[in-house]
């Protein structure tokens, strides 16, 4: 029988060694909706299979030179917070966690700008679930609104969301060269979604991902957090590829 992660590397040309994850918390959905803001972002620096830094940023867009009135981002933030609890999750970006350590946004969010360029322009592949029907539209969108341009290569994208949906969906991954990533990436994207693959509900038991961070409590729906889930995720589908050669080997 093959092995469908292994299926999967080769369509990489392997798993890498060395990549950044990102990862986004928003306000909605809608990329193109006035009412959608980042309201944090995380990224995780991978070398030699190995996290050497995570970090994460919250915007507090009632400062700088797009301030929006506070009881108005106040507000959006109940909303986004009571919507995911009726959902039975938790959003982890509170108020009280704006107000302290929430920073002026359009400075931060060029940082972030900076941080996903300088991993393109190195060929270090960005990482990351549900990243190419949501977060890479979602940033290329805020980084025009605020004259920030930057497009992501998607041919040096690694999505894990598209990875576990197809493999759920009982789909093999396409040989190499068969077609690009981006052609891959979406038509698994646009397949209604009739098994679940996000990373908290779906990925995190599947994969014993809190074992990998020692049984931490999960922290899901917050960006830096998400980040490491992802980097874990990824290292987990490395090693069930792996199993394929050491069987063979054996």
């Amino acid at each position: 029988m093959s092995n469908w992660y292994a299926e999967a590397a080769r369509f990489f040309g392997g798993f890498p060694d060395d990549y950044v994850v990102f990862d986004n918390e928003t306000t909605g959905t809608q990329v193109a909706s006035p009412a959608t803001f980042i309201t944090q972002f995380g990224y995780a620096i991978v070398k030699g299979r190995r996290c050497v830094d995570n970090f994460a940023v919250v915007l507090n867009w009632s400062l700088g030179l797009e301030a929006i009135p506070v009881e108005r981002y106040c507000r959006m933030i109940a909303d986004v917070t009571s919507g995911m609890a009726a959902r039975g999750s938790q959003y982890q970006v509170s108020w009280r966690m704006i107000v302290d350590q929430g920073v002026e946004p359009l400075a931060a969010l060029d940082g972030f700008r900076a941080i996903l360029e300088d991993a393109q322009q190195a060929g270090l592949p960005l990482v990351g679930h549900n990243a190419y029907a949501f977060d890479r539209v979602l940033n290329e969108h805020a980084f025009r609104r605020y004259d920030m341009p930057f497009k992501f290569d998607v041919e040096n994208l690694i999505d894990t969301g598209i990875l576990e949906k197809c493999r759920r969906l009982g789909y093999s991954p396409p040989v190499p060269g068969a077609c690009s990533r981006e052609d891959w990436f979406d038509r698994v994207s646009r397949k209604v979604a009739s098994v679940k693959w996000s990373l908290a509900n779906a990925c995190v038991p599947e994969y014993g991902l809190l074992e990998r961070l020692g049984g931490e409590t999960s922290r899901a729906h917050d960006a830096g957090f998400d980040c490491l889930l992802t980097h874990h995720l990824l290292e987990a589908m490395r090693e069930r590829a792996l199993q394929d050669n050491e069987a063979q080997g054996a």
